[in-house]
C-alpha cells in the first residue's frame, strides 16, 4: 500500500480538488516506484529485479521499501519521523530519500562492497548527486531488533533512531571527529526527543 503521512491514498489525491504542485510531485514519484522500484546500488550488486519489493510506501519526502518481511515495519513511527525530518532538514517538495528496510545479509553485501567491511551493520547511507533523489538509507531490521534489546529500547524506536541517523548522514552530518560526533549526536537527540524515543 502506498500512502502519505496524512493518510490519504494516491487515488484520492488524483481526484481531490486541492491537488497542489507538491502533491503532484509526490504522486509522480509514487508512480515511478511501480515502473522502476530498484535502486542503482541494488542493480549494481545483484543484476536482478528482485532486490526489494516494488510496493514502495511513500510518506512526506521518504519512500519506504520493506524488503525483510520476517520483522515488521513500524509504519506509524516512521511516517511521523519522516515528516519531522522533512520539516527540520528543510527538504524540498521534490526531494526524495529512499529507505530500504532489509536483512543482515543484504546490508552485509553493501558493507563489503562499498566499505570493505565483511560484516552486517545497522544502517548505511549513500548520498546521490541527483537533483531529486537525495540518497538511499539501508536499515537492517535484524540489527535493529538486536540493538533494541541490548540498549533497552522498543524495536520501533530503534528503527526510528536508525532512520534519523541515516537521514542526517545524507544531510552532511558525520562522526569521524569528536566535534562532528557531538554535532551529529546533538541533532539526533533532538529528533529522537520529538519522536518520544530515548537516544542511546
Amino acid at each position: 500500500m502506498q500512502y502519505f503521512a496524512n493518510g490519504r491514498m494516491a487515488t484520492e489525491i488524483i481526484t481531490g480538488s486541492n491537488c497542489g504542485m507538491l502533491q503532484v510531485f509526490k504522486l509522480y514519484y509514487i508512480q515511478e516506484i511501480s515502473v522502476n522500484p530498484l535502486s542503482f546500488l541494488a542493480r549494481l550488486l545483484t543484476g536482478t529485479r528482485k532486490w526489494r519489493s516494488p510496493n514502495g510506501e511513500m510518506t512526506s519526502n521518504f519512500r519506504f521499501f520493506h524488503d525483510y518481511k520476517s520483522l515488521p515495519m513500524p509504519r506509524r513511527r516512521l511516517a511521523a519521523m519522516a515528516a519531522k525530518l522533512a520539516r527540520g532538514e528543510r527538504l524540498g517538495g521534490h526531494t526524495i530519500i529512499d529507505v530500504i528496510l532489509c536483512s543482515d545479509y543484504r546490508i552485509r553485501l553493501l558493507n563489503k562492497r562499498f566499505r570493505r567491511k565483511d560484516r552486517a551493520t545497522d544502517v548505511l547511507a549513500f548520498p546521490f548527486n541527483d537533483r531529486d533523489l537525495l540518497g538511499e538509507i539501508y536499515i537492517s531490521l535484524q540489527r535493529a531488533a538486536v540493538q533494541a534489546r541490548r540498549y533497552g529500547l522498543a524495536y520501533p524506536q530503534e528503527v526510528e533512531r536508525l532512520l534519523v541517523h541515516g537521514a542526517l548522514h545524507l544531510r552532511g552530518y558525520d562522526h569521524r571527529t569528536k566535534q562532528q560526533r557531538r554535532r551529529m549526536e546533538s541533532r539526533e537527540r533532538k529528533y529522537c526527543a520529538l519522536g518520544g524515543t530515548r537516544a542511546r
